[in-house]
């Protein structure tokens, strides 16, 4: 089979949903079927199983015309668009493509949809438009699934749960050399350290994680918080965002302590996630499985904790979201007893084995080769 993805961005560009497609294309490569990747010129195209076509200057609605002869080109088997990205915008050349696609009758369309309910509602008129053109609607995250089956009922018969995996693999640590790298990347094994890390952006929490770390940090002298995030996407409506993050640091009494390391690659990354004793990711609208900063706290078997309902996912103490006291007293709950962060460090590697990439990518193609019979 040939599969054409197509998205708004890809590695290099820092994209959780890039993340995940260059992960699910490579997967679906190694099971034995062609995969083409349609993204934006900024990225690059890479050695490896995967045919990336970096070749979208931008995503205004008049480049439509121009993805459709490259698809035309190319006659895939299967196309699957996955949306939304910040790379599309508002509105994209992508809107169109499903309802156009349709009408010439040509390879099915499968929509992946990574966002919905938190969409506005003019938002999610516009997904739900596409996803009605669309030959099927794969939905990673129950709770969007749900919502958008509620909205709009007579999708429901198209609509597939197929989850997301994590998209960093883990870095292989030998035991022994754990000291010297945690030596290398700055965890002095005197103090116990925090660590939250993804895009710096509204929403993520990255305020009260601050506001909790000073109320812990004068009782709490061993303790650290690292921030091994990026201040991306580097969007007018965010850099107002990063600068109070950074005053709200430099005026901290313990700024010392708090360090932010910018973009880490992802073996660095990785590290990170293996040695520091606590993973916080404190979401103001609730921690939920299409987070893949989650799904890589989980994949690293790390004691994580986040705020809304995680039932499902163990390995998480749950906090209310915009609860800066209830954080500080998670934290120092956790800090104070390593029996619960060692459970809870067992429990997180359990739950990351239900995200299995080669499950992901089975179900995903058993799902193509229903559509295209």
């Amino acid at each position: 089979m040939k599969i054409n993805f197509i998205t708004g961005a890809y590695p290099p560009l820092r994209c959780g949903i890039g993340d995940f497609v260059s992960r699910l294309a490579g997967e679906v490569a190694r099971l034995g079927h062609v995969t083409q990747v349609i993204t934006a010129k900024k990225a690059h195209s890479q050695d490896g199983p995967v045919d990336v076509r970096p070749i979208m200057d931008d995503w205004r609605p008049g480049r439509l015309g121009g993805l459709l002869k490259v698809l035309d080109r190319e006659k895939p088997d299967i196309v699957n668009l996955h949306y939304p990205s910040q790379e599309f915008g508002r509105f994209s050349a992508v809107d169109g493509l499903p309802w156009l696609w349709r009408m010439r009758r040509l390879a099915p369309l499968a929509l992946t949809i990574h966002e919905y309910s938190s969409f506005t509602r003019l938002g999610r008129f516009r997904i739900a438009l596409m996803a009605r053109s669309a030959n099927h609607i794969i939905v990673p995250e129950r709770q969007n699934l749900t919502q958008l089956a509620s909205d709009w009922p007579r999708l429901a018969p198209r609509l597939t749960h197929i989850a997301l995996g994590p998209t960093l693999e883990p870095a292989a640590i030998d035991p022994l050399d754990k000291a010297d790298i945690r030596q290398e990347i700055g965890l002095t094994e005197q103090h116990v350290h925090l660590l939250t890390f993804g895009f710096v952006s509204p929403g993520k929490g990255f305020e009260y994680l601050l506001t909790a770390f000073d109320a812990i940090a004068d009782r709490l002298p061993a303790v650290h918080l690292w921030l091994a995030a990026d201040d991306q996407p580097a969007h007018p409506n965010y850099r107002a965002y990063h600068e109070a993050i950074r005053q709200q640091i430099e005026a901290s009494a313990y700024r010392d302590r708090i360090h932010w390391t910018g973009y880490l690659t992802a073996e660095k990354l990785s590290q990170y996630l293996h040695l520091v004793d606590v993973v916080v990711l404190p979401y103001d609208d609730g921690a939920s499985l299409r987070r893949t900063t989650l799904l890589n706290a989980l994949a690293h078997g790390r004691p994580i904790i986040s705020t809304g309902d995680l039932s499902p996912a163990a390995g998480v103490v749950v906090v209310p979201p915009q609860d800066a006291s209830a954080l500080a007293k998670a934290v120092d709950r956790l800090l104070a007893n390593e029996v619960e962060r060692h459970q809870l460090a067992e429990q997180a590697a359990q739950s990351a084995a239900v995200f299995d990439w080669t499950t992901i990518a089975s179900q995903t193609i058993n799902l193509f080769t229903s559509l295209g019979s």
